[in-house]
């Protein structure tokens, strides 16, 4: 019996195999994956919609490449695509002038595009796009309410820091996370308090209106994640895991607690290879 149900297992499993392969040959099942929102928004009265379209990943032979090598050689891909992408686009489109933005993405092979309906289906009728999906706003949740006393005792480090024995660490082992780069991605970080001074390399504003290395945080939740991964100790008590650590701050949520996806996607990209 149960070599007849093996038998069964592999005959199922081999059709399944030849039934799929034939329906990827199939014109019209290589198209790319839309999301259910992005093809309201097409059907829909907007002047202009900001989408996300992802590549497909080159197939590219594994080399002897060091990480600098690899990187420019997918900037360079992922620009040499974008151009063929709006080249394709009509020339009446073009000579009009629609298309707002296109911003290419190098480090997940996706491009923002902001245009119309009709020159985002049309772009989507590129063999080399794999999926699409809409530029959406994300916020915030609501932090639950913090329990009064918790934590007010006049002592030298904060309950997490002394639940996780990071005192000992910083004793024993010498380890503060000096010379070590933490990358912020987040509402910002509000540079002006002691616990950060001379901290901050670099900062960029993707969500805003604040100029670039003017690290600002106006919604504080930024200031707060980052105070506990390495703030210091200004208020006489250690708040930080790795008070030693610098940071770079991208600043993908504005005042307000809102994200777009574009935004967090140009921050990522940003904080792994900062200009």
């Amino acid at each position: 019996a149960l070599d007849r149900a093996l038998g069964r297992y592999e005959f199922v499993k081999k059709w399944f195999s030849l039934i799929l392969s034939a329906l990827i040959l199939v014109p019209g099942f290589s198209q790319p994956i839309v999301e259910k929102d992005l093809r309201l928004a097409l059907e829909s009265r907007a002047k202009k919609i900001s989408v996300i379209l992802r590549f497909k990943d080159p197939q590219w032979t594994r080399s002897l490449e060091t990480p600098a090598q690899i990187q420019k050689r997918k900037m360079s891909w992922i620009h040499s695509s974008q151009a063929k992408l709006i080249a394709d686009l009509s020339p009446s489109m073009k000579t009009m002038e629609s298309i707002e933005k296109a911003i290419p993405l190098w480090v997940n092979h996706s491009l923002i595009l902001t245009a119309s309906p009709v020159e985002i289906k049309e772009a989507l009728q590129s063999e080399n796009i794999l999926s699409a999906r809409l530029d959406r706003e994300m916020r915030f949740l609501e932090p639950p309410m913090r329990k009064p006393g918790l934590d007010s005792s006049p002592i030298e480090y904060t309950y997490g820091l002394r639940n996780l024995e990071v005192p000992r660490v910083w004793k024993e082992l010498g380890i503060t996370g000096k010379d070590v780069r933490v990358g912020i991605l987040d509402s910002g970080l509000d540079s002006s308090h002691p616990d950060f001074k001379d901290r901050v390399l670099m900062s960029r504003d993707f969500a805003s209106g604040y100029e670039d290395d003017q690290p600002n945080d106006g919604n504080g939740h930024g200031t707060h994640c980052a105070g506990t991964l390495g703030g210091g100790s200004s208020s006489g008590r250690a708040i930080g895991v790795a008070p030693g650590v610098q940071f770079l701050v991208a600043k993908i949520v504005d005042d307000t607690g809102s994200a777009g996806m574009s935004s967090i996607m140009r921050g990522m990209q940003w904080i792994v290879d900062p200009e």
